[in-house]
């Protein structure tokens, strides 16, 4: 895809506009539903709970309005609805629902982009969230660029007391959504965003754990 090959993670940046004003609607309805639990047990019963896995807020990238046929909507996915434990199955899931068949197969044809970058397809889903996602939203706490960046963090929070946890630091369910930007590689011209190619708990492409002794001999 031409972009860098840094595997360690951005500082927080500004969201668009539009991703903002999607994350604020998805978790004002969380927030509502975790003070009122039980009142919503129909989205519980249809997979929307982070009971089971994580939250994934699905979005077309803006300048890709035009290329990109339909939208995943505004409400968040359960990562257990994909069909598998890595970003691969996000890619997947995302090209079935926009029938997109033939790229399903293909695993240079589409980004997933999560807090300013690229993430490689074989990461698992959840380690994303925790090693990427969690960061840039304590990031965000913690003073980031940008307004967007501030308000997102203070619903976290919200969302997190609410739920009786504190989803930007780790404790608690997860229950922020993560927001995943896709776009069609190339479309825009070279990638610039950095590459996340692994994580620090050693987990490697194909969400395997590297051997430590493997590793000690590398060195």
């Amino acid at each position: 895809n031409g972009a860098g090959q840094a595997a360690g993670l951005p500082a927080a940046s500004t969201l668009p506009l539009m991703a903002v004003q999607r994350m604020h609607q998805a978790l004002l309805g969380l927030i509502l539903k975790a003070a009122s639990p039980g009142a919503d047990d129909d989205d519980e019963a249809g997979g929307r709970s982070s009971a089971n896995g994580v939250l994934l807020l699905l979005d077309k990238a803006a300048t890709q309005e035009e290329f990109i046929p339909g939208t995943m909507g505004g409400t968040p996915y359960n990562s257990g609805e994909v069909g598998g434990p890595l970003m691969r199955h996000v890619k997947n899931f995302i090209c079935r629902r926009l029938d997109m068949e033939g790229l399903v197969e293909d695993d240079f044809g589409m980004e997933l982009l999560v807090a300013g970058s690229i993430i490689d397809l074989s990461l698992p889903i959840a380690a994303v969230y925790d090693q990427v996602w969690r960061p840039h939203l304590a990031q965000g706490t913690a003073g980031g660029r940008g307004r967007g960046n501030s308000a997102l963090s203070r619903l976290a929070a919200m969302a997190a007391a609410a739920a009786g946890g504190d989803s930007a630091s780790g404790s608690g369910p997860p229950l922020v959504p993560m927001l995943v930007t896709y776009r069609l590689s190339g479309l825009d011209g070279e990638a610039t965003e950095p590459v996340v190619k692994s994580l620090s708990d050693g987990t490697q492409q194909g969400g395997e754990q590297a051997d430590p002794e493997a590793q000690h001999a590398l060195l």
